[in-house]
């Protein structure tokens, strides 16, 4: 694995991440004012994730690793760098079903919704109704 380098997303490379997202995660919308982390396997871009500021918390969101890449390792990479280098218990992030496992590796705990902040809680139900089926979590370690 010591071929990929985990690091903060340099702002001027954010355009490079929108263009990762619209080919593979077309919902997701990267901004200037978001903790990127981005992952490179030799010099291409195959990984992102990015903590959103929401009143005094922040979202861990928009968990991408490139179709092409994944099987690798990469996931548990990114995780790893947030844990170590950000990551604390004001952090959250609302889990697919099928990755909460890996979340949980990686420090994260599965909470009911009625446990979430306020503001979370009030984004939690919107996905929710949009019909996206999610785990909230919190990091705990």
């Amino acid at each position: 694995m010591n071929q990929v380098s985990i690091k903060s997303l340099d702002p001027q490379m954010l355009p490079l991440v929108q263009k990762l997202y619209k080919q593979h995660y077309k919902s997701a919308k990267a901004k200037s004012n978001e903790l990127i982390y981005v992952a490179y396997f030799q010099s291409e871009l195959c990984g992102v994730v990015r903590l959103r500021t929401i009143n005094e918390n922040r979202l861990l969101t928009g968990m991408l690793v490139s179709p092409n890449r994944r099987g690798m390792g990469i996931g548990h990479l990114i995780l790893q760098h947030c844990r170590s280098e950000t990551l604390s218990v004001d952090d959250y992030c609302f889990a697919y079903h099928n990755l909460q496992p890996l979340y949980q590796q990686h420090g994260f705990i599965a909470v009911e919704p009625s446990q979430l902040p306020i503001s979370l809680k009030q984004l939690f139900d919107r996905y929710s109704q949009s019909g996206k089926n999610l785990t909230p979590m919190r990091f705990s370690i």
